[in-house]
């Protein structure tokens, strides 16, 4: 069946990413009070029970703290983890400055034209590509033949 016949709409994997965030929090919140309720009860002061239950609430708590920030920053909403652009980051080569010379001569395009297109760029490096299968070793060597046998000499009566 079709997504029109059955009247639901796809979603990317970022499209949902508040309401993970909010699942995520509430775990953390009941973490935050399952620590909060052992301290006050007293339960950390009697034995391994509250010492085990105090790791387990502190693990759920980190884990759950940890996923809410990576997907807030894979949404974007973080923007002080941002990595710097590139073009900012790296200085002008003097490699640029004739290229940049050589297309400020040229004639104006039109936006419209598919020369003003930005040229394309590789999707990954050529040192990130795997090489190919390694060739295989080569076949072994036929077995030699065996020495035929010395023939028999007559013995002497």
């Amino acid at each position: 069946m079709t997504t029109t016949t059955m009247g639901t709409e796809t979603t990317t994997p970022k499209a949902n990413w508040i309401e993970l965030c909010v699942i995520c929090a509430l775990f953390v919140a009941l973490a935050l009070i399952g620590i909060i309720w052992e301290i006050t009860s007293g339960l950390l002061t009697s034995g391994i029970d509250g010492i085990m239950l105090l790791a387990i609430c502190l693990m759920m708590g980190g884990i759950f703290s940890l996923m809410i920030l990576v997907m807030v920053y894979q949404a974007g909403v973080l923007p002080f983890f941002r990595a710097k652009p590139a073009a900012q980051a790296a200085p002008k080569s003097p490699a640029a400055a004739p290229a940049t010379a050589v297309a400020k001569s040229a004639a104006p395009v039109p936006a419209t034209s598919p020369a003003a297109a930005p040229p394309l760029q590789a999707s990954h490096p050529l040192a990130a590509v795997e090489p190919g299968y390694p060739e295989p070793p080569p076949a072994p060597k036929p077995a030699a033949k065996p020495a035929p046998a010395p023939a028999a000499k007559p013995q002497d009566s």
